[in-house]
Formats: C-alpha cells, sequence, structure tokens
C-alpha cells in the first residue's frame, strides 16, 4: 500500500499571520521546530499550541532570514512549501535505481537526509508531519513511526 498522508501535510492554501489560530498554525509550528534540526543557530522553535503570537511570528522572520527573504512574519502558501519543503523531497524523489535492494537504499536515505523525525511535547511523542506521513494519517504515542518508515520505504 503506498503512503499517500503525506500530500495531505503538504497542503496549505491560506494565509497565516499573528492573531490566526487553528491547525494550519499548529502544522507550522511543527514545521518550524523540525527545521531548528537543519538551521540550529536559527531559533526556530516555538509552543504547538495553534496560536500564531508573538514566538512563533519571530520563528517564522528567523526562517524567512535563513531563507534571505523578506522578514515579513507572514506565512504564504509559498513559504509553507518551504518549510515543508523537506517532505515534499522526501516522499517525492525517486530512487535513480533499478535494481530493487539498491532502490530501497537510495530512498532510506533521502528520507534520513531530509532529516524526518517526531515532535515531542506536552501533549506526547511520535507527533508532527514526518509521523502522520509514515503513519497513514495518524500520530501519538500509540503509533511506532519507525515501522511506518520502513513500511513507507520498503512500498
Amino acid at each position: 500500500m503506498l503512503k499517500i498522508a503525506y500530500q495531505d501535510e503538504l497542503l496549505f492554501t491560506s494565509t497565516q499571520q499573528r492573531g490566526s489560530s487553528g491547525p494550519d498554525v499548529r502544522r507550522i509550528q511543527e514545521w518550524l521546530c523540525l527545521n531548528a534540526l537543519r538551521y540550529p543557530t536559527a531559533a526556530l522553535t516555538t509552543t504547538l499550541d495553534g496560536e500564531f503570537g508573538p514566538a512563533t511570528k519571530l520563528a517564522v522572520q528567523n526562517f524567512q532570514a535563513v531563507l534571505k527573504l523578506p522578514k515579513t512574519g507572514v506565512v504564504t502558501p509559498d513559504l509553507f512549501a518551504k518549510l515543508s519543503a523537506p517532505l515534499a523531497t522526501g516522499f517525492q524523489t525517486k530512487p535513480a535505481s533499478k535494481d530493487i535492494r539498491r532502490a530501497v537504499v537510495q530512498l532510506a536515505q533521502t528520507h534520513l537526509k531530509q532529516r524526518s523525525a517526531e515532535l515531542q511535547c506536552d501533549d506526547g511523542q511520535n507527533l508532527g508531519p514526518w509521523v502522520r506521513s509514515y503513519c497513514d494519517g495518524l500520530d501519538g504515542s500509540l503509533f511506532k513511526w519507525c515501522a511506518g518508515f520502513v513500511q513507507s520505504i520498503l512500498d
């Protein structure tokens, strides 16, 4: 069964900014925290509360600065695509090898290079877009994303 839940993680159609709230804001916050692994000096971490407050705005501005974009603190669909680019790369890159064993290794390496990871917070562990992508749209302590990763790569 091919994994397609990652497609939902890449959907983002409305601009979000300070004062916004809801699931899209939480996804922004998740991606900011995940990108902190890629840009450790950029101060991207923020709470995962779904509220676009001053800390989220500052983290967005710091991400924009890393990319040498205007520091508006506003997340457009284009900026969200940049935030979530690692997931798109992981799931949309095709292996170069026709040999099944090499193809599996190439796919796994692609995902690992994108720093696929879970998020942990007061709400629990095994959270975030990578986990939901590997576990068919589900996340949380009950979902072992490592097994979902292996299944995704083999699929």
